[in-house]
């Protein structure tokens, strides 16, 4: 499919040897999506259930960036160098093995139903406005391997080895669980509570402008 593709059904599954874009889809069922390259869309994506896609490999990205996005189900991801989502309200990660970058948006809360393996870094925004939205990322088999930035109300994150955290604004709590070591040198601030468990493992959140509240 060389131009932008536009779709309205129940289920949706394609096949494309080299990169494929969307326009705008529109589906009350399911999305499922094989590329030889890059996935994404210049339009709005509207998935009523769950979507699945399967990109070209570690070059290929998925961007799916439209803030108008609504993906109903969970949204599972595979063979992707860098990922950008957005979805209008609340989101759901399924099953992501990523080999670079994931970029989160949402209007919504941001929660899991699968392990989560991002080889870069992670950066998650659940905001709209001053209105802040929950983000759980707490199912087993988490591996984050480069910073962890997140923007929302509480945070709750598990992974099974080291944690490096990035820029963290909470406007309450946030809570990580850790395999191995939690390091971060970027500002951490968080109005409510923190818990750290990381084991027998060092904690070491360095910057200065760092502000732990407590509400």
């Amino acid at each position: 499919f060389v131009g932008p593709v536009s779709v309205v059904a129940r289920n949706l599954t394609i096949n494309d040897t080299t990169d494929i874009q969307f326009a705008d889809i529109t589906l009350t069922g399911n999305l499922n999506v094989t590329s030889g390259g890059d996935i994404s869309a210049s339009g709005v994506v509207a998935v009523g259930g769950r979507t699945e896609l399967v990109a070209g490999g570690k070059t290929s990205s998925i961007t799916f960036d439209n803030v108008n996005n609504d993906f109903g189900g969970a949204v599972s991801l595979s063979e992707v160098g860098n990922v950008t989502l957005a979805d209008t309200n609340a989101l759901i990660l399924g099953q992501q093995t990523i080999a670079g970058d994931l970029a989160i948006t949402t209007r919504g809360a941001v929660s899991d139903s699968a392990a989560i393996s991002v080889a870069g870094t992670t950066q998650i925004t659940a905001q709209n406005g001053t209105t802040n939205y929950d983000i759980a990322l707490d199912a087993s088999g988490h591996d984050f391997v480069g910073a962890v930035s997140l923007t929302g109300q509480s945070s709750i994150v598990r992974d099974e080895s080291a944690v490096n955290l990035g820029a963290v604004d909470l406007a309450q709590d946030l809570t990580l669980y850790a395999q191995g070591a939690v390091n971060g040198t970027a500002q951490i601030t968080v109005d409510g509570a923190t818990l750290i468990s990381a084991g027998d493992n060092v904690v070491s959140l360095t910057n200065a402008t760092n502000d732990f509240g407590s509400q």
